[in-house]
């Protein structure tokens, strides 16, 4: 048996990354940048008015104020995406509005609301300051700077300024084709009436939707009985199609358990087996080239976090994602836990507020990994050590923020 640490690390030196395709920009969301992006023109690209109001030259305005007040006369409006290049004219002003191309012999635009307009002039009682309320070329970004680098995760925000940028289309590091198959003799499917002895299966469409969440819809779905040649024969079928397979149930040493038997049977070969984590002690990794076999326990809640704290690691490696698998936050425990030594718990929990205006994490006190209601609740994951049996109140502990739609860590 192993503990969490090594876990992680086998399955880092064990999950290549995939190949890179190319994407049309408005399908590539969700998937990871193969490649770094640059400007090629300076951003913004010319300059332009970052309000409605109107352009003015300081030398026109000379020493404006509520005794002085100077009078411009409009010699025209300029909206935006008017691309005429207009000259502004000594005691004239332009009527701009927000994100126009700003005439040249402007200095600064004064706000719509700071004027008094009589006519076909405007009244101007102080003197703005030089290049005010001007979006400046280059501002943002100069020509050639790098905006994103290779491996950002491609969000809407993400999208929207590659479009910004003209790009229309995109490389990227493929998703992986994930296989999903569920065992037990004792599982109906969830929308079944069910009898004493047999129970819904959650763990199906748990992770069908945890793999929607991270953009990816599994390329098979199967539940089965616990039949060593059914099993085999379903390993086999999903081998064939995909680079993760992630099976629930059949993975202790119970006798009807015969994911890892039927598996090696299949080409997999055992990376480990076992790990010093409650809950999900069971769990089972193995390989057959670069395609990759998670046999996860029965119990839903392991099945949740086993998914979660390793699962979703190879799917992230895969996917290009700069993984630090390791990197926490913490938080004082509002309550105190114990448990036995030689595990490292992963204990459901919720992020609150407390009365002395700290934000603590509380556990979730039913922590057996059948109690589903737990990882339903939790928003984080709290990291009680392998070698700690009592964590008091107020223990600063490392926490795993819970976000099942978040990409990257």
């Amino acid at each position: 048996m192993i503990n969490f640490n090594k876990a992680v690390k086998l399955i880092n030196q064990n999950t290549q990354t995939l190949p890179i395709v190319e994407l049309p920009l408005i399908e590539s969301l969700g998937f990871v940048l193969a490649e770094k992006i640059h400007t090629k023109t300076p951003i913004p690209a010319f300059k332009s008015s970052a309000v409605d109001g109107f352009a003015v030259n300081l030398k026109a305005l000379k020493s404006a104020s509520e005794n002085n007040p100077v009078k411009l006369k409009i010699q025209g409006i300029i909206q935006a995406g008017d691309t005429n290049k207009y000259i502004l004219k000594q005691n004239f002003t332009f009527k701009i509005f927000t994100g126009a191309l700003v005439p040249e012999n402007t200095d600064a635009i004064i706000m719509k609301e700071d004027v008094i307009e009589e006519d076909d002039y405007i009244i101007v009682n102080k003197v703005p300051e030089k290049k005010e309320n001007i979006r400046a070329i280059g501002e943002e970004y100069p020509q050639g700077k790098l905006v994103f680098d290779k491996h950002t995760v491609i969000t809407p925000p993400v999208i929207s300024m590659l479009a910004f940028l003209g790009i229309g289309k995109v490389r990227v590091f493929n998703k992986p084709k994930v296989s999903i198959i569920v065992t037990g003799n004792e599982l109906k499917d969830y929308q079944e009436k069910v009898k004493e002895g047999e129970i819904r299966d959650s763990n199906g469409p748990f992770l069908v939707t945890a793999l929607k969440a991270l953009g990816i819809t599994p390329v098979f779905v199967k539940t089965i009985k616990d039949d060593k040649n059914l099993i085999k024969d379903v390993i086999q079928e999903a081998t064939g199609i995909s680079d993760i397979i992630i099976t629930a149930g059949g993975v202790s040493v119970g006798d009807y358990d015969y994911v890892k038997e039927a598996s090696a049977e299949v080409g997999f070969n055992e990376i480990y087996w076992k790990i010093a984590i409650k809950p999900g002690k069971p769990n089972y990794f193995a390989k057959n080239g670069n395609k990759l076999l998670f046999g996860l326990p029965g119990n839903p809640v392991a099945v949740a976090v086993a998914f979660y704290m390793l699962v979703r690691f190879a799917i992230f490696k895969m996917m290009g994602v700069k993984c630090v698998p390791t990197k926490y936050d913490s938080a004082p425990l509002l309550f105190a836990l114990s448990k036995k030594v030689g595990r490292m718990e992963f204990v459901r929990g919720r992020y609150i507020n407390y009365s002395d205006k700290n934000v603590y994490v509380e556990p979730i006190m039913k922590r057996e990994s059948h109690m589903i209601g737990s990882i339903a609740l939790a928003n984080c994951l709290i990291h009680f050590p392998q070698n700690k049996s009592f964590l008091p109140r107020g223990s600063i502990v490392d926490v795993t923020n819970v976000d099942w739609f978040k990409i990257g860590y």
